[in-house]
């Protein structure tokens, strides 16, 4: 799992530098929301992102976990009780990433509502969803 999660980190950090907008869906422009400043400000994004490549290649017990890090709202991943943080990065004086550690291995991170994987970011760009998990999936194989 970490290979993968360290594959995602690789692509939303060349999405974040890359002005020709490789993550362009349409002529609309529609990118992945938020991903220009990964890892700042897109917890929600990259982590509903880590949970379904996730699920797509690995199965068990996989949810988003919305709760706070030093005080500030974020999210995470938890596979079968293990944490995985792509953005805590984010936060002063906090690893660059967390792969597979328990939560009392984290202090800074307080869990306040874990989401199924299958109904989480409802409100999220419907149209858009799949083609930035599409957009993804290709950049993981290639």
């Amino acid at each position: 799992m970490e290979t993968l999660a360290k594959k995602l980190i690789t692509i939303l950090n060349s999405e974040a530098s890359n002005r020709e907008l490789d993550s362009k869906i349409d002529s609309e422009s529609k990118r992945i929301p938020f991903i220009h400043s990964f890892p700042k400000y897109c917890c929600e994004h990259a982590s509903y992102l880590l949970a379904k490549i996730f699920s797509e290649h690995y199965g068990g017990d996989i949810l988003v976990v919305k709760g706070t890090c030093c005080g500030e709202e974020h999210f995470w991943v938890e596979v079968d009780g293990s944490i995985f943080d792509i953005t805590i990065g984010q936060f002063h004086k906090q690893p660059e990433h967390v792969m597979g550690k328990a939560i009392e291995d984290i202090p800074s991170l307080v869990a306040e509502h874990k989401i199924d994987i299958n109904t989480a970011f409802d409100s999220w760009d419907q149209e858009h969803k799949n083609s930035w998990l599409d957009f993804i999936q290709r950049r993981l194989v290639g």
